[in-house]
């Protein structure tokens, strides 16, 4: 058989997976002219052919298919001979790999609607203080807005300038807020192929939430159990995985990361209660690895299984609530949070007694201004990463 008409037939097959994701007749009559132009003209078009064939890939593979990794695997292959450094996934975002370090960025094209994000938070601030809550504001930087994030000449990018705007409007107004940017500030404190905080970063950022927390008298003087390192070992897990970002262009052209933990040294005892979506609810007792990890997903041997989601499991839970047996002298600690206050968690619960924490994403059922006024916690921490900024829903409490 001629490697013409094998050509075909694979590409043929590339199509019936993509129909899987087709949802209208217009939709496929535009995917078919695409894949078309894919397999006919002359062979100077290749180029050409060769760029709507890959963006045909990004459109319609991806995780709508089955068997759907190695096909992303051969894509992103492909993008790696022709040494392209910038790829579209297959939710046509932008993924840029900073060549030298190998690091994946997603540049943040919007400009963030501030006034009315810092509004809210004022708001929110003024309703706990008519109760004696103490807010703290905790907006960690994303890697497209480090100082060491580049992009191809002429891509306009904001995640810097939304960040630095927001600490400079919210310290104007007098927000108690955590400003990151000295100590959060270079690529290696993430994930290769993810947006995420590796744990040895988000015990930074908990430490600087404990010692807040001790300002405010809600827990007391004993240091003894601070995220540190002296407490803490660090568990170098014998696994690698590929993150969110890396999982969208493959292996191939993204590369891997490995998988750092950091576990205490100290005693400790935990009890979990995990409320989701849908009143499914769990359950978990024990010490630090056994109730607030996951290990079944670091003994998952699949590098496309999100290690991330060692902590607790998965991000979906509506509400949590964690009670810490070693701490019955400290506070009530409730985080409003996104996956990035989900990773820095583990590091500040051992020093306070009660930490309840709401991702607004799966929290349907009532306000969280509600929702504290019931609770009754010691101290609010809003804990995002600074790509939220763009989501100004998630400042609606």
């Amino acid at each position: 058989m001629r490697i013409g008409t094998l050509s075909i037939l694979f590409c043929g097959l590339l199509a019936a997976l993509g129909v899987t994701s087709v949802v209208t007749p217009s939709q496929l009559r535009m995917k078919a002219g695409m894949l078309k132009s894919v397999l006919t003209g002359p062979i100077s078009q290749m180029p050409k052919r060769w760029k709507t064939f890959t963006e045909f890939l990004d459109k319609n593979l991806a995780e709508h298919v089955i068997g759907h990794e190695p096909i992303i695997e051969l894509n992103g292959a492909c993008q790696k001979i022709q040494g392209k450094d910038l790829v579209q996934d297959s939710g046509l975002v932008a993924i840029y790999r900073q060549r030298e370090a190998g690091n994946l960025l997603i540049p943040e094209k919007k400009v963030a609607e501030l006034p009315k994000i810092v509004e809210n938070l004022c708001r929110l601030h003024d309703n706990l203080a008519g109760q004696k809550i103490p807010l703290l504001v905790c907006i960690i930087p994303d890697k497209p807005s480090l100082p060491d994030a580049t992009f191809p000449e002429g891509y306009d990018f904001y995640a810097r300038e939304n960040l630095d705007s927001f600490i400079a409007l919210a310290k104007a107004k007098e927000l108690d807020c955590l400003d990151l940017r000295d100590k959060i500030n270079t690529s290696p404190q993430f994930f290769k192929t993810d947006h995420h905080l590796k744990s040895t970063t988000a015990f930074v950022v908990a430490k600087d939430i404990v010692d807040w927390l001790r300002r405010n008298n809600v827990i007391d003087a004993d240091t003894s159990f601070d995220p540190v390192r002296e407490h803490y070992d660090e568990w170098l897990t014998p696994c690698r995985f590929i993150g969110s970002w890396g999982k969208r262009v493959g292996e191939i052209w993204s590369g891997d990361d490995d998988f750092v933990l950091m576990v205490p040294k100290f005693n400790n005892s935990f009890t979990v209660d995990m409320k989701a979506l849908r009143s499914s609810v769990m359950h978990r007792e024990g010490d630090f690895k056994h109730s607030i990890l996951d290990l079944s997903v670091i003994e998952s041997t699949d590098k496309y299984d999100n290690r991330w989601g060692v902590v607790l499991g998965h991000y979906d839970w509506e509400m949590v609530r964690i009670h810490n047996g070693n701490r019955h002298s400290t506070g009530k600690v409730m985080f409003i949070e996104d996956s990035f206050g989900l990773g820095t968690m583990p590091y500040v619960v051992p020093t306070v007694n009660e930490l309840v924490l709401i991702d607004l994403r799966s929290f349907k059922d009532m306000t969280a201004t509600r929702f504290i006024a019931e609770e009754k916690p010691d101290a609010v921490v809003v804990i995002y990463n600074s790509e939220q900024l763009l989501v100004p829903r998630m400042f609606e409490f």
